[in-house]
């Protein structure tokens, strides 16, 4: 019986037309999960799930280092705070 290496990745992706083949975007191209869900990509090939070619992979951080900075108050100067009627 040959039993597949704990070390290698699950799935080895080529291009961003590439489904997944498990997880949660079991079905989902990468284009699509790169637009919808970059720190996955990134989280998939960090802990060496998936490989990725490293422009996909560069993308991903790039998309979601751009996200993060949103939904951790970075609007770009402006504090969404000063939009509100009630003091905070």
């Amino acid at each position: 019986m040959k039993t597949k290496d704990k070390n290698s990745p699950k799935q080895i992706i080529s291009s961003r037309e590439d489904k997944f083949t498990f997880g949660k975007h079991q079905g989902q191209t990468v284009e699509y999960v790169l637009d919808d869900d970059p720190g996955y990509i990134v989280w998939l090939d960090e802990e060496k799930i998936v490989k990725f070619p490293d422009e996909i992979y560069q993308e991903a951080q790039q998309l979601d280092s751009e996200s993060y900075d949103l939904r951790n108050g970075d609007f770009w100067g402006i504090d969404p705070y000063d939009f509100m009627d009630e003091p905070y």
